[in-house]
């Protein structure tokens, strides 16, 4: 056999071996870091094609950065810049894995409701990470599930300020296991969530001073009636459009607040007792119980002396001619400021000696507009 020959049979051997073997598939794992327990991990999905996202970060805050991103499609960086943003090719689903020093994040940095917000769908994991900076993390990130199994380092941090504020998915979980001891700020956190599986009764609260907003027009009603409110100043809003929200908070110690403004506004299912509440601080009552429909209490032993604001504290609200009468009773003895307007459109009171004095000492003694409905013969 010449050498061409040779060579001709060689190619052949090879071709007929490569064809009865069985090509076996090439494994691409793109998301090394995602399995990573110490990495910070999250999901997004994109709509177009060359869609791109960026991870927003706190620029207020004076931050080092030094961290691997695995952007979930074959690219990894190590950066040490904040705001990392990346271009996908093709429309998916992308898991983003974040390793290293990544000290704050806020996915829509500037608050303008961006579209890349909306492509975050779920927050898996934690990691080891230690924030520095959480304060509007996830405002307007409007798709936002959240699924992760472990808790956030906030040792370093004090407010966790609008942290899900808006994130209209956001139905939480069970996040006792949260280290909140630290935190002074809590406004807004879960305002415009879902929330209806969040868990947060054993939180440690006794540092938190601000509470404003912190349910607010979320669907959350879960126990929170051991927290320790002792230093929380503002309350202002704290349940206002919570309509699902019907819990035990008389035992709470509301000594320190300062402003209860719109605090139960437009919450139609509260009517919880908090006759004992000692309200002796607060200034700013305006709208506490607007349009609470179900609220029906006696408020009389509220010392209200310190309150100068009330406008539209009880319109729409669901108390009774009985105990809105009694109410005045109350407030006119415990002593009360000069020249308050009490928002109680909507509400009567029992025609009695006793109502009809202290609606008159009220209003000729402490020049008070009480702006209600009159009385009503509560005998018939």
């Amino acid at each position: 056999m010449n050498t061409k020959n040779l060579f001709l049979a060689i190619i052949s051997l090879v071709f007929l071996w490569s064809c009865g073997k069985e090509e076996s598939p090439v494994e691409v794992k793109t998301n090394s870091l995602a399995d990573d327990l110490d990495s910070f991990v999250t999901i997004w999905k994109t709509v177009n094609k060359n869609d791109m996202i960026s991870i927003g970060t706190n620029d207020e805050v004076e931050q080092i950065f030094d961290y691997t991103i695995d952007w979930g499609d074959g690219t990894i960086e190590n950066l040490k810049n904040g705001n990392p943003a990346h271009t996908y090719k093709d429309v998916g689903v992308y898991t983003v894995a974040i390793k290293g020093k990544f000290p704050s994040i806020k996915i829509d940095r500037f608050l303008t409701n961006i579209y890349y917000a909306s492509y975050l769908i779920s927050l898996e994991q934690w990691g080891a990470n230690q924030w520095e900076s959480l304060e509007s993390a996830f405002e307007n990130c409007k798709n936002l599930e959240y699924n992760a199994m472990d808790a956030p380092g906030l040792t370093k941090i004090t407010t966790i300020r609008n942290m899900f504020k808006r994130a209209g998915k956001f139905s939480g979980a069970n996040l006792n296991d949260w280290n909140v001891s630290n935190i002074t700020d809590m406004e807004s956190v879960f305002h415009g969530t879902r929330s209806d599986k969040l868990t947060v009764d054993k939180w440690d609260v006794k540092n938190v001073v601000n509470m404003k907003g912190l349910f607010s027009y979320s669907s959350f009603n879960g126990d929170i009636s051991e927290w320790d409110v002792g230093k929380v100043e503002s309350m202002n809003s704290m349940f206002n459009g919570a309509d699902l929200f019907n819990q035990n908070l008389n035992n709470w110690n509301v000594s320190s607040v300062k402003d209860m403004t719109l605090m139960f506004s437009d919450a139609e299912a509260f009517d919880k007792d908090i006759s004992e509440w000692n309200v002796g601080n607060v200034m700013y009552m305006g709208g506490m119980f607007q349009f609470s429909e179900s609220f029906n209490r006696d408020l009389a032993d509220w010392n209200i002396n310190n309150v100068i604001n009330m406008h539209h504290m009880l319109e729409g609200s669901g108390m009774s001619p009985e105990n809105y009468g009694n109410t005045l009773v109350g407030w006119l003895n415990t002593g009360v400021q000069h020249d308050i307007t009490l928002g109680a459109s909507g509400l009567s009171y029992c025609i009695n000696d006793e109502v009809e004095f202290a609606r008159g000492a009220l209003e000729s003694v402490y020049g008070w507009y009480l702006w209600d409905n009159g009385g009503v013969d509560c005998k018939l």
